[in-house]
């Protein structure tokens, strides 16, 4: 639809969604202007590894979702109950979309988290190129991978603490501080987990001449053995850690511990 297509369409379903919504959560809009940023996103770039896309993409889908279902009723308007919150598709619908929405007021009107969540994208699908595990629970949506993205969040955070801190922010507000100048900085608990990041990757960077050969083009030494890690665990395969003594290997386990109690 238009823009002001959109808008008319947006202002009745705003009240659909009232009579829908008996336990007054959610937002009281249905976000036009979201939507039409959204949609302005979306066709000035087709490039998926582009957040903005992605976000904006995420909010189009559920709004399209939503009207879908009023399409689907358009010949048998008999099939929707009056009492529209006892239309459990109708709601859920609704719902998707308007967390979709604060999704996009989260990323779409601040640019460091959204810079900072299209470096993670592309970083992640640059794994996916070297990593044939990581791809493939990617692929199938395994369960694993909800369990291996926050790990390798983490660890492209604390590889660059001052350009993600703004997004992890949005994840973990009790453990940033917000200057008045917008600066965003980890708390002092964090500060230390970052410091011993460091030291952990400066050791394993002395590995270099050991698994360079192993390591891809686009990853340092430390990156891929740290990754490696997060996606398989303790398991050695394929050089990841193979070539470390003992006593870092030990302080490598110790590290992963450390970062899931984050």
């Amino acid at each position: 639809p238009s823009r002001q297509g959109r808008g008319m369409l947006v202002s009745v379903l705003e009240q659909v969604s009232a009579a829908a919504n008996t336990h007054g959560s959610g937002r009281e809009d249905l976000g036009v202007d979201i939507l039409d940023q959204a949609y302005e996103i979306r066709q000035a770039s087709s490039d998926e590894s582009d957040a903005r896309y992605v976000v904006a993409s995420l909010v189009i889908d559920a709004f399209d979702q939503v009207c879908q279902f009023f399409r689907q009723l358009r010949h048998h308007p008999e099939h929707i109950d009056p009492c529209l919150w006892n239309n459990g598709d109708l709601v859920d619908r609704f719902v998707g979309y308007q967390e979709s929405l604060e999704v996009a007021v989260c990323y779409l009107g601040w640019a460091p988290p959204l810079d900072a969540l299209s470096r993670i994208v592309r970083r992640l699908q640059s794994l996916r190129c070297v990593e044939q595990p990581f791809e493939a629970m990617c692929e199938v949506c395994d369960a694993e991978v909800f369990m291996v993205l926050p790990r390798l969040v983490w660890l492209l955070f604390l590889q660059s603490p001052k350009e993600h801190a703004a997004l992890m922010a949005t994840i973990l507000p009790d453990d940033f501080t917000v200057g008045e100048d917008a600066d965003v900085k980890p708390d002092d608990e964090l500060e230390m987990f970052v410091l011993q990041f460091k030291l952990l990757s400066s050791q394993l960077t002395e590995y270099a001449c050991e698994l360079q050969a192993d390591v891809p083009s686009d990853f340092s030494v430390e990156e891929w053995v740290l990754v490696g890690y997060a996606i398989r665990g303790g398991a050695d395969h394929e050089g990841h850690h193979s070539s470390l003594d003992g006593a870092l290997a030990e302080q490598l386990q110790n590290f992963m511990r450390a970062l899931e109690a984050w």
